[in-house]
């Protein structure tokens, strides 16, 4: 007889990550952990080490802290998103001064207006964001 898990353990939680990304061995092929062990979390035999729930979380772009816990949203916060108190996630000022200096060093020799420069510097804070927090590119 199978041993039905309660709803919002973790090995419930790595079942929702499977199906977000298709399949045990595409969030192994994410994560860097092989589909076996995560089918060992799935039927709860084993729990990952906080270096592979962080890869796990990663892999799906959901919240390490939903992962762990099941508190929290689910889905982790892009850049410029609001949580459901309309509170946008903290500002990174390193990515922020990166982002405009990008802009700037870009578009000296060009006669480009103010609103049209801070769109860009919005989208290229957005792409670092990204990168950083996600460690993935748009194509």
């Amino acid at each position: 007889m199978t041993e039905v898990l309660p709803e919002n353990s973790f090995a419930n939680r790595i079942e929702r990550l499977i199906k977000l990304v298709g399949s045990k061995e595409k969030l192994g092929q994410l994560s860097k952990i092989s589909a076996v062990m995560i089918g060992k979390y799935e039927s709860g035999q084993s729990e990952p080490s906080r270096d592979k729930l962080i890869s796990l979380a990663n892999a799906a772009g959901v919240n390490v802290l939903w992962l762990a816990t099941g508190e929290g949203p689910m889905k982790r916060k892009e850049a410029g998103e609001v949580d459901d108190k309309g509170s946008p996630p903290p500002l990174d000022d390193d990515l922020l001064a990166t982002a405009l200096k990008m802009v700037e060093t870009m578009s000296k020799d060009l006669s480009i207006d103010q609103d049209k420069k801070a769109s860009l510097v919005s989208s290229a804070y957005k792409e670092f964001y990204k990168v950083k927090y996600d460690g993935k590119e748009d194509d």
